[in-house]
């Protein structure tokens, strides 16, 4: 709710002190809107993940056991979550209150601490969408990852393994292209998955990523998806620390 002394425009009180360029708005936005970013990262720990202690020879601790498939599921269901239109759409009236002039010269320290913007001062929203995506595909589809969703369902089908991802992937982002927020999202992974495969692809010394990679380029996806320079990703602002 907006003091009476505020108006179109203006911060809400205790966003910003008084005097403050409005401009630094879009810094404090960036650790907000990228608030999951360390739990995304936990969660994604449980794909393919392993329970296990620091055990030493001699002790009762029990052996490591795979992540269930219920908890997996879980933890799928959690991250594709943060990928749907609805979690990554910004307002469009915090949208035009991000877009504000920056006072006095470029400032490194500060470019690197907000999102790029559409020229200027305007504020562009889908920049905020990329790379909030990108958070979350750089876990899901970190080639680690991958590799241990493949060698896990190789060793028991009734754990998710790299395809479960990808139906994921085709049914709940690649098939929604209702507005420009997921065509964005969709964008963005198409794109990841062609550079994850480029990268697993390259290491000819392992073939569980040689595999892997040829799961990624059976998806029909994969078919449709631009050339990872089309349209570079914006960079992400650094986690820890800000500010």
């Amino acid at each position: 709710m907006r003091s009476p002394a505020e108006g179109p425009g203006c911060a809400p009180s205790g966003v910003l002190h008084a005097g403050a360029p409005l401009a630094d708005l879009r810094r404090s936005f960036v650790p907000l809107w990228l608030f999951h970013r360390y739990a995304v990262a936990a969660i994604g720990k449980t794909l393919g993940g392993v329970h296990y202690s620091y055990a030493t020879a001699g002790d009762s601790a029990p052996p490591p056991t795979r992540a269930t498939a219920a908890e997996q599921g879980e933890a799928l269901d959690a991250l594709m979550a943060t990928l749907s239109p609805a979690a990554l759409t910004v307002p469009p009236a915090l949208a035009l209150t991000l877009s504000s002039g920056v006072n006095g010269s470029a400032d490194p320290q500060y470019d690197s601490e907000v999102f790029d913007t559409a020229g200027g001062a305007v504020f562009d929203p889908l920049v905020a969408t990329d790379v909030a995506a990108q958070v979350t595909l750089e876990t899901l589809l970190a080639p680690s990852r991958l590799t241990r969703l493949h060698l896990q369902h190789a060793a028991d089908p009734a754990l998710p393994g790299v395809e479960t991802l990808l139906d994921r992937h085709d049914r709940d982002v690649v098939a929604r292209h209702d507005d420009a927020v997921a065509q964005r999202i969709a964008l963005r992974l198409d794109t990841a998955l062609v550079a994850t495969r480029g990268r697993l692809a390259r290491d000819k010394r392992d073939a569980w990523a040689q595999g892997v990679a040829r799961l990624l380029g059976d998806k029909d996806a994969l078919d449709r998806a631009p050339a990872p320079a089309s349209r570079p990703a914006p960079a992400i602002p650094p986690g820890m620390p800000i500010g």
